[in-house]
């Protein structure tokens, strides 16, 4: 052990190095056996897995099957092997598709002269792309470019993209320096592709007492606050992961409205996390990791950033409730949005979901995002008496008939003096008789 300390301390790029190395590896099924190329073995090219919208299992070295959720993204990586003896001036990466599509932008990565767009060429049609570098000089280097490809939105098994390897116009090859086309056999390297149903769960928006006035007693769409008036906002579940989860991460997003953050005590350490385990209600189950805090950023928060995230691991793994409690307020008048997001890749890289305790698809995202409108009301007095912090502003405020108030105690006040001066006009004729 304190061998392998002084290794990791002293050579931390080697040991990275050797890592990628050995992540490196074909993808071909194993009964699909390699050809003689005509001696030509000094060059392999291969076909891998390289990342994938979240709940993608595509990430796994050494296997050529990938799962992916119905609708998803994922990308796959090229990577011609360079042999030591061979200078090429020219490379091709030929393959064909069936259930996916493909974002034709298939792009050589910066670790060689293919990284400059004047050098490459594409051809894209449906079902087959090919793209292929020319370079000015001749390289030893190795060649790697990435293209990215859709999942149908409908689910789907056993799509078929294969590498076509050998020294034919359709194949992926190599030129050397003198002209010679070199490939390492003629051999389909395939990836199969299952579009699958993705795992979803829910999240969703409570406004919880203070001076907010609501539609709907449990899942709002719209509420009015005075300004002024503040109100609990809680982030809960009633449909979590059905296998349980571990951690929870959440986004807020409360753009012109007051967050008001649970205090942290400065002194307790550069990292303080009281504050983020005040607002954290998810209760720790039996064999918690209760020695764990929550996490919350910004670090330390204003509440004027217009967003909050937080997450924690360790918890009640079937529970359904409320997850997180903030304090809002209204400190202007106008309609503000507060929205609970949900992952998506690439727009929304910090949005909220469960982790669950699989190595390979740990992330499960939200049914869909859930937002309410806050409205947040001018109060305004009206004959010396306030108005409830459940009326809207108008442009006049006005009574059940819609006529301006201001109008109706007008007419009434003229009534009022109108019948006054009659009546003592009538009382003086009468006595006067």
């Amino acid at each position: 052990m304190e061998l392998l300390r002084r290794v990791l301390l002293r050579w931390p790029v080697l040991v990275v190095a050797i890592f990628a190395l050995s992540t490196l590896v074909g993808v071909a099924r194993p009964e699909r056996a390699a050809a003689d190329a005509g001696g030509h073995t000094s060059m392999a090219f291969e076909l891998q897995t390289w990342r994938g919208t979240l709940g993608s299992v595509c990430n796994i070295p050494g296997q050529n099957e990938c799962s992916v959720p119905a609708g998803g993204g994922f990308q796959l990586r090229f990577v011609m092997q360079r042999g030591t003896d061979v200078q090429w001036e020219y490379v091709r990466f030929s393959l064909d598709y069936a259930g996916v599509t493909s974002k034709d932008n298939p792009q050589f990565e910066a670790s060689d002269a293919c990284s400059e767009p004047a050098n490459v060429s594409i051809d894209a049609q449906p079902g087959r792309l090919a793209f292929d570098c020319t370079l000015s000089s001749p390289s030893n280097s190795v060649a790697s470019a990435v293209a990215d490809f859709n999942c149908t939105a409908t689910p789907s098994l056993d799509n078929e993209i294969r590498l076509f390897v050998g020294t034919g116009d359709g194949d992926s090859y190599i030129v050397d320096e003198f002209g010679e086309r070199h490939s390492e056999a003629a051999e389909v390297g395939s990836m199969f592709i299952d579009c699958v149903e993705p795992q979803r769960a829910d999240m969703h928006l409570e406004i919880e007492g203070g001076d907010a006035v609501c539609d709907l007693p449990d899942e709002p769409t719209e509420c009015d606050v005075p300004v002024g008036g503040s109100f609990t906002v809680a982030i809960a579940t009633d449909d979590p992961p059905s296998s349980g989860y571990d951690a929870i991460f959440t986004e807020v997003l409360y753009g012109g409205l007051r967050y008001k953050p649970a205090p942290d005590d400065p002194s307790n350490g550069p990292l303080p996390d009281e504050g983020a385990n005040a607002e954290m209600v998810w209760p720790f189950g039996p064999g918690g990791m209760q020695g764990l805090g929550a996490l919350r950023e910004p670090f330390p928060p204003s509440g004027e950033e217009g967003y909050v995230r937080h997450g924690r691991f360790g918890g009640q793994a079937d529970y359904a409730g409320s997850l997180l409690e903030l304090s809002m307020a209204c400190q202007q008048a106008g309609t503000f949005p507060i929205t609970v997001t949900s992952e998506r890749y690439p727009e929304r890289p910090n949005g909220s979901h469960f982790i669950i305790s699989d190595v390979y698809a740990p992330k499960v995202l939200l049914n869909s995002e859930d937002t309410v409108q806050i409205h947040c009301l001018a109060i305004q007095a009206v004959g010396g008496i306030s108005m409830g912090s459940g009326v809207r502003v108008l442009p006049f405020e006005t009574d059940s008939s819609g006529q301006p108030l201001s109008l109706v105690f007008a007419i009434a006040g003229v009534t009022s003096i109108t019948v006054v001066l009659a009546v003592a006009w009538y009382t003086r004729r009468r006595w006067l008789r």
